[in-house]
């Protein structure tokens, strides 16, 4: 029924649109005007009739149905958003500036989602270290910095002796240095050859199958690691005259080195091909062979960008999860044997935020803790990498 008094009006505002159109181009002075008349005042009829037609809508489902607050919506909403979508298109005639118009609309909608993430980020980090704060209540920030023993299942019966992280961030480190140690070089020196020796035949088969890699998940890798690698590392171990276990740290090292491999590769292989061909030529044509011209003009000038691939590769190792539960195991101890299980923080966030503890427990707030000393790290490690990549660009150039 609203429909048809929605309709009625339409026609109504549409007619007397018609005369007061007519009477207004009779009056206008100039052409310019008189061709802008009719969509001008077309828009304003369509905007009124929209608003009349949601409001005797809104009335209908007032006092005509019985379900007024669900019908208000697609009663009274439709129609007047409708009418003003209509007035702002209108709007839009000669004289209108719309370069101005839509570039500060375009420049404000950027600002806003720019906005959001900056607040969804600051939201983040005020509330880790608020939770830090309230964790640091129950534990001192020296025990929790300096001491060696991590057990937060039991800081009801010793919590001074509890919380001490030294461990878990040394294993973060440790395990993070293996898989660099690993992926680092082979990936450097794979782009090299795939971006300066191979055929583009070659390339166009072995970059993405490269690349493929990437997309496999980590539990994967974990799977892996844990059933082939590190029953093999410690078949090698204990061949050697180490003892071992099956969850040991360079089983999850080297599996984190093979799952950033290709994010290394194929940064440093497009840094390295974004080499302008000038700098190549040059080289040579001074009597360079292409191995010197690699070794002193190329890499140079790519170094920022493969600083910039090993960064990225080394804060998605230092975040790595699951290849470190299933491949490592959660034992905190300082020890530098890599065939000894160790744990890192990101493992203990997840083993201390499960369960049945309260929230507000020292054993739960202690996630927060490991969260902020994790956030501090690697916010230092990216403004020194920032640093010394501004550097290296002074001294070769922008060209990566």
């Amino acid at each position: 029924m609203a429909i048809w008094f929605s309709l009625v009006f339409i026609i109504i505002i549409s007619i007397i649109s018609y005369f007061v159109i007519k009477h207004k181009i009779i009056k206008e002075t100039t052409p310019q005007r008189k061709a802008a008349a009719p969509a001008r005042f077309y828009g304003y009829s369509a905007s009124l009739w929209c608003l009349i037609a949601g409001i005797t809508s809104t009335v209908y489902a007032k006092y005509f149905t019985g379900n007024f607050p669900e019908t208000i919506i697609p009663y009274f909403g439709v129609n007047v958003s409708f009418g003003i979508l209509v007035l702002i298109i209108i709007l839009i005639r000669r004289s209108f500036k719309a370069r101005q118009h839509v570039e500060g609309w375009v420049k404000l909608l950027i600002f806003s989602i720019s906005l959001i993430s900056v607040l969804i980020t600051l939201g983040i980090t005020a509330i880790i270290f608020l939770q830090t704060i309230s964790f640091l209540k129950y534990v001192s920030i020296f025990d929790f910095l300096f001491r060696s023993n991590w057990q937060p299942q039991n800081y009801e019966m010793d919590i001074k002796n509890s919380f001490g992280m030294l461990p878990v961030f040394l294993g973060t480190i440790y395990i993070t240095f293996i898989s660099l140690i690993f992926a680092a070089p082979l990936g450097i020196f794979s782009a090299i050859y795939v971006s300066e020796f191979m055929t583009k035949k070659m390339r166009a088969i072995i970059k993405p199958s490269i690349e493929m890699l990437a997309s496999i998940p980590s539990v994967v890798y974990g799977y892996f690691a844990s059933f082939y690698i590190g029953p093999f590392i410690k078949d090698i171990a204990t061949f050697l005259g180490f003892s071992s276990s099956t969850e040991n740290a360079l089983a999850a090292g080297l599996m984190i080195g093979v799952m950033i491999l290709p994010l290394i590769m194929t940064m440093s292989d497009d840094v390295i091909s974004s080499i302008p061909k000038a700098l190549r030529d040059a080289s040579l044509a001074l009597g360079a062979t292409h191995i010197e011209t690699l070794r002193k003009v190329i890499l140079p000038a790519a170094k920022p960008g493969i600083i910039c691939a090993i960064l990225i590769a080394l804060s998605r190792a230092i975040g790595e999860t699951m290849i470190v539960t299933m491949a490592a195991g959660f034992n905190a101890k300082l020890t530098l044997n890599p065939f000894d299980s160790l744990t890192t923080i990101t493992v203990q966030i997840v083993s201390l935020m499960t369960g049945d503890e309260n929230f507000d427990s020292p054993k739960t707030l202690s996630a927060f803790g490991l969260a902020s000393i994790l956030f501090i790290f690697t916010v230092t490690i990216n403004f020194i990498s920032n640093k010394v990549i501004v550097v290296y660009k002074r001294k070769y150039g922008n060209f990566s």
